[in-house]
């Protein structure tokens, strides 16, 4: 990759299957995207909040590799997103309701459940 890609990265995904990395940045309202074998950059994936005057600022990202879906979560707003690896489009900007700072998510597949860690808050969503 190259050296300036990815501004103080902070979490990486890679979808085998699709061919693609995913990576968030701290302070950025995207995910960076890449090609896996030719680390070519590709479109980012913008992600717009649904909070008046906020901005989405994806944190850690979980992939459902068979699903096709990735999940990030915003430091800045309450929110969590689902992203179609295939279009790169996101799906669904998520209310966590009281959460501040969310930072780290997990995805049950068999459960079809998102979990949240929220620094701000102290709690498991």
């Amino acid at each position: 990759f190259p050296v300036d890609a990815v501004p103080h990265a902070r979490d990486v995904v890679v979808d085998g299957t699709r061919g693609k990395v995913f990576a968030s940045a701290t302070g950025e309202d995207h995910l960076s995207v890449f090609d896996a074998r030719t680390f070519k950059e590709l479109p980012p994936v913008t992600l717009e909040s649904g909070v008046d005057d906020g901005t989405f600022t994806p944190m850690s990202l979980v992939l459902d590799e068979k699903g096709g879906k990735l999940f990030t979560v915003s430091i800045g707003t309450p929110e969590a997103a689902v992203i179609d690896v295939a279009s790169g489009k996101v799906e669904k900007v998520i209310d966590l309701g009281n959460s501040i700072s969310a930072s780290g998510v997990a995805f049950d597949a068999a459960r079809n459940r998102l979990y949240v860690a929220s620094q701000g808050t102290d709690n498991l969503l």
